[in-house]
């Protein structure tokens, strides 16, 4: 190799000798200043912000723009109809003596008064439950319970109807779909399911839950619609 190279190169690994040793002794030593605030830096924020000028929104039209196109006009959005509620009629039995007022529950509020029985019923078209306590007149402390369960055909009222009977119940004279218990009377008439409870078994009150069955089964209409096949099926 020639001197001239030779000196070149050695020249070359002193400088790199020399900058890492540079290095090496300011890594050592923190600067503090290095990464300190700046406070004349922040003199261009002391101004005031100016707000930028918005166009004003254009305001939309309450009716439509005449233009050749106006018969085909149609509104951003479409009308609300609300449906009109319609009001519930109290149960009310003639030459009884109600306990307090009508109780109403909906679909919505049902599981309020049946708990863990609803599910059943909304699943055979529940509409609304008419229910009302009427006391036995000279009968301390007896009464008579009324649940009229509304549903939206007579099929569904028969079926759950079907799924709650008594298989030992006895058939009932005023209600072709229907039977007495212990201490009640359940029947199907027309699209109502209708459960009359008495309280206790004296006589009496078993009286007073059998005029009230009675009473139900002649107010609400008959109504057999799509159930014509089952009635020729053997009585077994």
């Amino acid at each position: 190799m020639p001197r001239s190279e030779r000196v070149v190169s050695i020249g070359i690994v002193a400088l790199l000798a020399g900058i890492g040793i540079a290095i090496g002794i300011k890594g050592r030593h923190f600067d503090p200043g290095l990464y300190s605030l700046r406070t004349e830096a922040l003199k261009s924020t002391e101004a005031p912000v100016a707000e930028p000028v918005r166009s004003a929104e254009p305001a939309r039209p309450t009716q439509p723009i005449a233009t050749e196109a106006a018969d085909s006009y149609e509104p951003d959005v479409p009308p609300v109809s609300i449906p009109v509620a319609t009001e519930s009629k109290p149960l009310e039995i003639s030459g009884t003596s109600p306990m307090g007022a009508t109780e109403f529950y909906s679909p919505d509020t049902l599981y309020e008064k049946i708990n863990g029985r609803a599910p059943a019923y909304l699943d055979f078209g529940f509409q609304e439950l008419r229910s009302r306590s009427f006391s036995v007149p000279g009968s301390t402390g007896s009464y008579v319970d009324v649940y009229e369960f509304r549903m939206d055909s007579p099929v569904n009222a028969f079926g759950i109807f079907a799924i709650e009977r008594d298989p030992a119940g006895k058939p009932l004279e005023f209600a072709a779909d229907g039977y007495s218990g212990e201490l009640g009377f359940f029947f199907r008439q027309g699209s109502s399911y209708v459960q009359v409870l008495a309280s206790d078994e004296k006589p009496a009150t078993k009286e007073l839950s059998k005029s009230v069955a009675t009473a139900m089964a002649q107010a609400i209409p008959a109504d057999d619609t799509g159930l014509d096949a089952r009635r020729r099926l053997p009585e077994s």
